[in-house]
């Protein structure tokens, strides 16, 4: 809610407290692993809007050490390090977007 609103700090807060919101008793390692990598992921865009990219990069890479194929996260840790004025990681990172990504057809 906070980041359609635009309150970036404010969603920063709700995705480090994301997976406190977890029912205990249905969850499994991958829906936590999956909640957990979406508010590490969601975080670093919201890092990208503030134009921390060193945090937007702790937090993509974060979602990643989760789920290496994650998409979304790994484009953002992009974004970041372009931010960051390291190419050689963001192009990296683009090429191995391509190979995960079949519709780009790499």
């Amino acid at each position: 809610m906070a980041f359609k609103a635009g309150e970036l700090k404010g969603a920063l807060r709700e995705y480090a407290c994301a997976w406190l919101a977890l029912p205990e008793a249905d969850s499994t390692a991958e829906s936590v692993a999956l909640r957990v990598t979406l508010a590490a992921s969601n975080s670093a865009q919201c890092c990208i809007k503030m134009e921390c990219f060193a945090a937007a990069c702790r937090h993509a890479s974060g979602a990643l050490v989760l789920d290496p194929k994650a998409k979304r996260a790994l484009f953002r840790r992009v974004v970041a390090s372009e931010g960051l004025g390291d190419l050689g990681a963001a192009n990296l990172d683009c090429l191995h977007l391509l190979k995960l990504d079949e519709r780009l057809g790499y």
